[in-house]
């Protein structure tokens, strides 16, 4: 069992959470680095067997279109996934 925790966060160099108080107003809701589970760019290697996968969207305005690839970047997400339930 996986759990996935999918944000967006503006980040500075230092990947500190960055906040413009003077043009709050002027920018989007959108972050420029996705994060999962509070980690950026994360990579998950697996095992060929089954995984249950509990995600949560905890982005303020962002959705997400979810995909697994294989090694060429392929994706085959509807090859072998199967949803068994959401909510």
């Amino acid at each position: 069992e996986k759990h996935l925790i999918f944000q967006d966060k503006a980040l500075d160099a230092e990947c500190q959470l960055v906040i413009d108080k003077e043009e709050f107003d002027e920018r989007s809701f959108y972050g420029d680095i996705n994060l999962i589970s509070g980690i950026p760019f994360p990579l998950m290697h697996l095992d060929p067997k089954w995984y249950r996968f509990r995600l949560l969207n905890a982005a303020v305005s962002r959705p997400y279109l979810l995909k697994i690839k294989n090694a060429a970047l392929q994706d085959i997400s509807h090859q072998i996934c199967k949803i068994i339930a959401t909510d």
